[in-house]
C-alpha cells in the first residue's frame, strides 16, 4: 500500500477564509475603481475610493442599509453573522491591542481638532496639536493653568503621539490625581488625529442581535461598517497579521457579510 498522508490531507480540510476574504475584495475593488476613480478630483488610491464609497449613495451602501434595517431571512442572517464578527473582534487584538480594530471604536477620517481648552476643577487645560512639526517632535501637547490673572502653568505634558501607553509613562502625569488623569486622557483624545467613533448603544439603538444594539444613525453605521472591512482587508495585504486559526473566524464572518454585499453588484 502506498502512503497515506493524512495529515497533510487534514490540514487541506478546513476552508481558508483569509484567501475567501480577498476573492470577495477583488470584485468590490474592481467595482468601485471601474465607477468612481477619477484623476481629475484626485481619487485614485483605494484610501480615497472607499472614503468616496462611504460617502455617497450607491449599491453596496444601499444593500448594507437595507440588510441593517431589514427583517427578513437574508437581512437576519446577515446580522447574526455581524454580531459574530463583533463577538471576534472583541475576543482577538487585530492588529494589536493599541491599534484594534472594533466596532467601539474605530476611525472613519482624519479628526479635525488640533485645539482643544477647557476648564476643570479649578485649572484651565490647553491641549494642542502642531501637526507641522517633524513626527520625531514631540507634537501633542498639554498645558494646565492656574485660574488666575497671570494664567500660571502648573504643568506641562508633552507627546510624541496621542497613545495612552505613553501617556502613562510621562512623570508629569503620573503626578497626577486619578481624576485628574482621566480629564487629561480625554483632553487628548479630543485632538487625538486618529480620534475614533463607535457605533455600539445600549438597549435603546438599532436591534441587531440578542444583546447588540448600534446607534440610531444609520448613515455613520454603513460607513464604520464599510470602513472595518476595508482595515480588515489593509491588516491582510499590508501584513500585520498572524493568519493563524485564532483570528480565521474573525476572516470568516468578514468575509461571509462582504460576499453578500458584493452579490448586490452584479
Amino acid at each position: 500500500m502506498s502512503d497515506i498522508h493524512l495529515a497533510n490531507w487534514l490540514d487541506k480540510m478546513d476552508v481558508d477564509y483569509y484567501a475567501m476574504f480577498i476573492k470577495s475584495w477583488i470584485p468590490f475593488n474592481a467595482w468601485y475603481v471601474k465607477n468612481f476613480h477619477d484623476e481629475d478630483l484626485n481619487r485614485t488610491s483605494d484610501r480615497s475610493l472607499i472614503d468616496y464609497v462611504k460617502q455617497v449613495d450607491n449599491p453596496y451602501k444601499t444593500k448594507l442599509r437595507n440588510l441593517l434595517l431589514g427583517n427578513t431571512i437574508e437581512a437576519l442572517d446577515f446580522k447574526s453573522e455581524l454580531k459574530s464578527l463583533h463577538e471576534q473582534l472583541e475576543a482577538n487584538s487585530i492588529p494589536n491591542e493599541e491599534k484594534r480594530i472594533k466596532l467601539g471604536s474605530i476611525t472613519l477620517s482624519p479628526n479635525p481638532v488640533r485645539q482643544w481648552t477647557q476648564t476643570y476643577n479649578k485649572r484651565t487645560y490647553k491641549f494642542e496639536y502642531f501637526f507641522n512639526q517633524p513626527r520625531t517632535t514631540k507634537r501633542f501637547k498639554c498645558t494646565i493653568l492656574k485660574n488666575n490673572p497671570a494664567q500660571t502653568t502648573v504643568c506641562i505634558i508633552e507627546l510624541h503621539k496621542c497613545s495612552i501607553p505613553e501617556l502613562e509613562q510621562d512623570i508629569s502625569f503620573q503626578g497626577l490625581t486619578l481624576q485628574v488623569q482621566n480629564f487629561v486622557k480625554k483632553g487628548f483624545g479630543e485632538i487625538n488625529p486618529q480620534k475614533p467613533v463607535s457605533i455600539l448603544a445600549d438597549d435603546k439603538g438599532l436591534l441587531i442581535k440578542d444583546n447588540l444594539y448600534f446607534i440610531s444613525n444609520i448613515d455613520l453605521c454603513t460607513q464604520v461598517l464599510i470602513e472595518l472591512i476595508y482595515q480588515l482587508r489593509n491588516k491582510i495585504f499590508h501584513g500585520e497579521i498572524n493568519p493563524n486559526k485564532a483570528l480565521t473566524l474573525t476572516y470568516k464572518h468578514a468575509y461571509n457579510l462582504n460576499r453578500v454585499l458584493v452579490n448586490s453588484l452584479e
